[in-house]
C-alpha cells in the first residue's frame, strides 16, 4: 500500500491549537488501533517559526 504525506500549516493561535491537540492524539491512537500506521509531528523550524507547533506533517498508508 502506498504512503501519503499531509503537510499542515496552522491558521489559529497557539492557545486554540493547544486545545485541540488531545483530540488529535486520540484520533491518531484510534487509527493505530484499527491497524493504520499514522506518524505525525511538528516542524516549526522548517517554516521559520519558533517551535509554536503551528505546522506539521502527517504520514499515512492508504489504498488511495
Amino acid at each position: 500500500m502506498p504512503w501519503f504525506v499531509k503537510l499542515e500549516e496552522g491558521l489559529v493561535d497557539k492557545a486554540r491549537f493547544d486545545q485541540v491537540v488531545p483530540a488529535h492524539l486520540a484520533w491518531l491512537a484510534r487509527l493505530r488501533q484499527q491497524g493504520h500506521r499514522p506518524t505525525s509531528g511538528y516542524w516549526a523550524e522548517r517554516v521559520g517559526r519558533s517551535g509554536d507547533g503551528a505546522s506539521g506533517m502527517l504520514l499515512f498508508e492508504a489504498a488511495s
